[in-house]
């Protein structure tokens, strides 16, 4: 990933806070082993919206049986969903409302694990190296939207570190 000075900066600050990380040797293997460490889950884990979920995720994530009992109605509506997002979607907060109330409803008693799976498609666990830099509260309930996504590799270790 390509990041700013001040990126590189809040990176070189969290490598710097960490004795694990800042202990690594100034060489490129002491880079890398940082690198490595940062693309982990972060920990505590970090929750943030999903970017590009392939639309058909939703029709493996989706139970069947929910499906089968819902109204004509909110059928429509998950079929327009997925002709304006055939190819990926990116979570939201309006995303996750619009799949609550599209599956409303006990729908054969599958209802809320339906919703359920369709709430945890759109979340994940940002990486050390995301989250410094995601906004918002990074919870289940509220997930922080990322800023950079992705892994850093040892180059952009190299450059905070010379910072």
């Amino acid at each position: 990933m390509a990041l700013t000075n001040a990126q590189l900066q809040t990176l070189k600050t969290a490598i710097d806070a960490d004795p694990a990380l800042s202990s690594q040797p100034m060489t490129s293997d002491g880079a890398f082993a940082i690198a490595a460490a940062m693309n982990l889950d972060s920990d505590p884990a970090v929750i943030v919206w999903r970017k590009a979920i392939p639309a058909m995720e939703m029709g493996k994530t989706v139970i069947y049986d929910a499906l089968a009992a819902m109204t004509s109605a909110n059928t429509s509506r998950v079929s327009l969903f997925m002709d304006l997002n055939r190819d990926s979607f990116d979570g939201s907060a309006d995303l996750d409302a619009y799949f609550a109330d599209t599956f409303g409803g006990a729908l054969n008693g599958q209802g809320a694990n339906c919703r359920a799976a369709l709430a945890a498609m759109l979340r994940r666990t940002a990486t050390r190296a995301e989250a410094l830099y995601a906004t918002g509260a990074g919870t289940s309930n509220d997930p922080s939207t990322l800023v950079v996504e992705g892994e850093i590799i040892y180059q952009d270790v190299e450059r905070a570190r010379a910072l």
